[in-house]
């Protein structure tokens, strides 16, 4: 029987700076450390098959931009993210794929226009585009392909007024196309 008793680590600092009236500059940095447990498809298959867990470490760096002042009619938010999650352990298996196929690096993009109706309502229009990189490793030909995607996505919508029944927001997405990015 596998134990699963691994000592998962989290850091995460970020700021944020007001560098003018109408501008807003901030960071958000996320590192972790962890391992997938087993009882997942990978580790169900290969039961019988004596090794470690598969650890990883992750990071997410962010960049956050904001135009408008908090009473302003228009604002514009804007968000730009990198994260990479890197398996250590089980990198190759015999006669299979081992965690080196798991390895990837996700950039992403979000801008978001306000429009401020009145203190309690406003519309939003939303763009996200993301983009998805794998690294692939073929035990037959070693050689290293990639398996990319990409995401793009524009939503509009409006939050609805901050009470207890429904806390969140509202979106109808108008268009998505995956492998645009």
């Amino acid at each position: 029987m596998h134990r699963d008793d691994y000592r998962d680590l989290n850091a995460n600092t970020n700021a944020n700076w007001k560098i003018a009236p109408a501008h807003k500059l901030g960071y958000d940095i996320l590192l972790r450390t962890g391992h997938d447990p087993f009882g997942l498809v990978r580790t169900e298959a290969n039961g019988g098959e004596s090794r470690t867990l598969d650890r990883w470490v992750d990071e997410k760096y962010s960049l956050d931009y904001r135009l408008g002042q908090p009473r302003s009619s228009f604002s514009l938010e804007n968000k730009a993210s990198v994260y990479n999650k890197s398996y250590h352990t089980n990198r190759t298996v015999p006669g299979g794929f081992g965690t080196r196929f798991l390895d990837n690096d996700i950039e992403a993009f979000e801008t978001t226009a306000l429009y401020h109706y009145s203190p309690k309502t406003h519309a939003q229009l939303n763009f996200v585009t993301s983009h998805v990189n794998f690294a692939t490793t073929s035990p037959a030909s070693r050689r290293v392909t990639r398996r990319n995607t990409g995401c793009a996505a524009v939503s509009a919508g409006w939050p609805p007024p901050r009470h207890g029944r429904f806390p969140g927001r509202v979106l109808h997405p108008s268009l998505r196309v995956p492998g645009a990015a």
